[in-house]
């Protein structure tokens, strides 16, 4: 699922370079990009310049990679535009929970206990208005059919749910295949999640796990208990919709991963909002965009200067 779109009315630009090792971009062997901000222009396709970059970086033994919160499926599709495969590069998808090597394997992963799947289906199914759905790699799965949950799909470029006819047969399939969730949508079928839900789902997450806001506004959190989680974060990423992802899982830890599992050695990260903040605090070489949330372009953690306007120029360096 990807992000909000940090500047929907205007391309990407970037303007603040944090260079972390000491300047020398011809040492980067590695690129780690966002997609939905950075890459993708407002209509979620990345421009025909954007491909002749990534293309003669990848000439000079340098490969731009993915760093987002969609599944390798959605995004390979905007990448096929221009000739480039996925499924033959590394990649961080959905927020850091998947990480895929070059031979398009899973390199590292966090993935939730089928205890708390149970835990979030039970305490919000009876929410009004909301459907939980369960994200593994490329798939999805939801206990009905819907056109709102269809527009996922039609709207996003997400893969269409996989129908399990209810949450019981959801969890039932989950437990008999054995298979590994990496991210629980928490979605309203009607407008905006509702302050209550969200609130409910930061809740959970912190009650043992961790709160992380919403990547465009802050919203206050309760001291009110909830059901116990083992470990998780709530984060949400678009208006109708609260993610909950295993603790520990975030982009920076697919940076982090692919360094250690693959040998990179400087990897320079391309980024605008807070679920790029760890990324962009691991990498040997950070970019904020000129669209990004104040978080990321200043703050101690992360000292900026001033660059150059749009992206392209950042680019000419490899």
């Amino acid at each position: 699922m990807p992000s909000i779109p940090a500047a929907p009315s205007s391309p990407p630009s970037s303007s603040s370079l944090i260079n972390k090792s000491g300047g020398d971009l011809s040492a980067v062997d590695l690129i780690c990009a966002d997609m939905d901000g950075t890459l993708l222009s407002p209509d979620h396709n990345i421009p025909d310049i954007t491909f002749n970059r990534i293309n003669k970086a990848d000439n000079n033994g340098c490969p731009v990679v993915p760093a987002t919160g969609r599944c390798r499926w959605s995004a390979a599709k905007c990448f096929a535009h221009g000739g480039v495969d996925l499924y033959s590069r590394p990649g961080i998808y959905l927020n850091g929970c998947v990480v895929y090597d070059q031979t398009g394997s899973v390199a590292a992963e966090k993935t939730h206990s089928y205890d708390d799947v149970v835990s979030v289906v039970n305490n919000f199914k009876d929410e009004e208005n909301v459907v939980i759905m369960c994200c593994s790699g490329d798939h999805v799965y939801a206990p009905f059919e819907s056109p709102i949950i269809a527009s996922l799909a039609d709207t996003y470029g997400d893969p269409y749910p996989e129908n399990c006819r209810s949450y019981d047969g959801m969890l039932e399939r989950i437990k008999k295949e054995n298979i590994p969730v990496h991210m629980i949508h928490i979605m309203s079928t009607e407008g905006s999640l509702s302050p209550t839900v969200l609130e409910k789902a930061q809740n959970f997450a912190k009650y043992m796990g961790e709160f992380v806001p919403s990547r465009r506004s802050n919203v206050e959190e309760s001291s009110s208990p909830c059901a116990r989680s083992g470990g998780c974060t709530s984060a949400q990423s678009l208006p109708f919709l609260t993610d909950i992802i295993p603790a520990g899982a975030h982009k920076g830890f697919g940076v982090d991963a692919l360094k250690e599992k693959l040998g990179y050695k400087c990897v320079a990260c391309v980024g605008d909002a807070l679920n790029d903040y760890q990324m962009l605090k691991e990498a040997d070489i950070s970019v904020a965009m000129g669209n990004a949330i104040p978080q990321i372009k200043v703050g101690e953690e992360l000292p900026c200067h001033r660059f150059s306007p749009g992206f392209d120029p950042w680019w000419r360096h490899f």
